[in-house]
């Protein structure tokens, strides 16, 4: 099992940005709705699936009032989780889980969230990819706060304001940086490309 993940510190997303999220992953072949069920699943806390309406989903993840694990489709068997977990520092946190994924799959994940992320980059407080799982256990609320300047093992991909980036020590060096907008700075190890949005 991998540890492979993607987390997107935002800032709340709302019924509507939910929606427009889901058309995002719907332009890269990525569905909410289950494409046998014809409906939304959201994971209870047993991991048992749970049908509903993709407007109910949207409205729950709106309302941010407790952790939610939504799943995303790429057919009947192939499935992307996210758990949206919400912050004490107002952030909302969504991390996408890529195990099982190809690394297709895993790029069409990361296509639709750059290109969100994009869109409206003074909604991101960071989105970190990590296709390995090094950083799977590393305390990124910290890094995203301020408080630290250690990074410790890198990712392929994060994206960070920029003013925390030039506190970093560790990493920072051995990659590749750019601007992207709203005071944000986009790392990548030398050996990953950012995906065409």
């Amino acid at each position: 099992m991998s540890d492979a993940y993607i987390s997107w510190y935002r800032s709340r997303t709302s019924q509507s940005e939910f929606l427009s999220l889901a058309r995002t992953f719907g332009e890269v072949g990525i569905s909410l709705t289950h494409p046998s069920v014809g409906s939304a699943i959201l994971l209870d806390v047993d991991g048992g699936q749970v049908a509903m309406p993709t407007d109910r989903v949207a409205e729950l993840v709106g309302f941010a009032i407790g952790a939610l694990n939504v799943e995303w489709w790429f057919s009947s068997d192939v499935d992307l989780t996210c758990h949206f977990t919400y912050e004490p520092f107002g952030w909302e946190k969504q991390t996408y889980y890529l195990d099982g994924l190809t690394s297709p799959e895993v790029r069409r994940v990361e296509t639709a969230l750059f290109k969100r992320v994009l869109a409206n980059p003074s909604d991101t407080a960071a989105l970190i990819v990590d296709e390995t799982g090094n950083t799977a256990e590393f305390d990124w609320d910290e890094v995203i706060r301020g408080d630290s300047s250690s990074l410790d093992a890198a990712p392929q991909a994060l994206i960070l304001d920029a003013s925390i980036v030039d506190r970093l020590h560790g990493h920072s060096e051995k990659t590749t940086q750019s601007d992207i907008g709203s005071d944000l700075r986009l790392m990548t190890s030398k050996n990953w490309t950012a995906p065409d949005t």
